[in-house]
């Protein structure tokens, strides 16, 4: 049993880093256009080095692998298909690498997702034709040396239930982040992005795809969960959909719930910095999921840094 489990186990609260791709992004990197933050661990390995042992230095329990965007069918529109392996298993190490630099015992989470190649979504495989490439980056994660698996932005039917059981059959603890959206009194499983004026037609097309997709949080979530997590809540997500997120959820799971929200907005392949929670601010906040509505792992997502992982320790000491 790690230091995660041994805490989740006492009812202690974990604390789990910040965003990687936008904090990758805030320090100078170029998003891809299709595989967003993927590329960036052939190219700038040095910054991922120093973002993780900043996570670290700042109280997290877990730093997440960049392996968002590498699923295989996203690497290759981005021309790293045959990079795969690579892409995936230094990101594992850079992890790795931090955990051993500071010396502090902190779990590493394989992140997996089922976002689409951003500027190719119309060529996204279906769940279906998927789910190898699921299973691939799993069991890549887990033979790497991740302690657990973290799915996240668990929002499209299908590709999530794939996901999840391609973690699951590693063996490894798997922990299920669903992105919700409260509208008009109604929890749904997509965050609605905001429609701005000249947009281009990439944008357009994640709009339509989000809006096709989008479903009542409840039943996807039992649907979702019903073979069991290690843990579960709601991620990137908007700070105000959070807490409704998080009471929905739990109408149907009753195990360890995680929260961390985004602040921010997207437009492909950037991330936009405007008008994000002061650290202080966030602090407060989560320090309300724990107290008032159960949340054991506390984090932050896209948008938010190290100086707010720091604020959320220094808040729940």
């Amino acid at each position: 049993m790690n230091v995660v489990d041994e805490k989740l186990k006492r009812g202690d609260v974990v604390i789990l880093d910040g965003a990687i791709g936008t904090e990758i992004q805030n320090r100078g990197v170029t998003m891809d256009v299709d595989a967003w933050c993927g590329r960036a661990t052939l190219t700038h390995p040095e910054v991922i080095l120093g973002l993780h042992i900043d996570y670290i230095a700042a109280g997290a329990d877990v730093i997440t692998t960049n392996t968002f965007g590498s699923n295989r069918f996203v690497l290759e529109p981005a021309g790293l298909a045959d990079k795969f392996e690579e892409v995936n298993g230094k990101a594992v190490a850079l992890a790795q690498q931090a955990r051993d630099s500071t010396g502090r015992d902190v779990a590493i989470a394989g992140s997996m997702s089922s976002m689409a190649p951003l500027a190719h979504m119309q060529q996204a495989p279906s769940s279906v034709s998927a789910t190898d490439d699921y299973h691939r980056l799993a069991t890549l994660l887990a033979e790497a040396g991740c302690d657990l698996l973290l799915c996240e932005m668990m929002m499209t039917p299908g590709h999530a239930e794939a996901v999840v059981k391609a973690a699951r059959d590693t063996g490894l603890p798997v922990w299920v982040g669903i992105s919700a959206h409260e509208d008009n009194g109604q929890v749904l499983t997509m965050p609605a992005p905001k429609v701005r004026s000249g947009r281009s037609i990439d944008d357009r097309q994640l709009l339509m795809r989000r809006r096709r997709n989008t479903q009542e949080l409840s039943g996807f979530a039992r649907s979702l969960l019903t073979d069991g997590a290690a843990a579960a809540g709601i991620m990137h997500s908007a700070v105000e959909d959070t807490v409704p997120g998080l009471e929905t959820l739990k109408t149907v799971w009753s195990g360890p719930l995680l929260a961390y929200a985004h602040s921010g907005h997207f437009a492909p392949p950037d991330w936009r910095f405007v008008d994000v929670i002061a650290a202080e601010a966030y602090a407060e906040t989560a320090a309300s999921w724990v107290a008032d509505h159960g949340v054991q792992i506390v984090g932050g997502c896209c948008g938010l840094g190290p100086d707010h992982i720091r604020a959320i320790k220094e808040r729940l000491n």
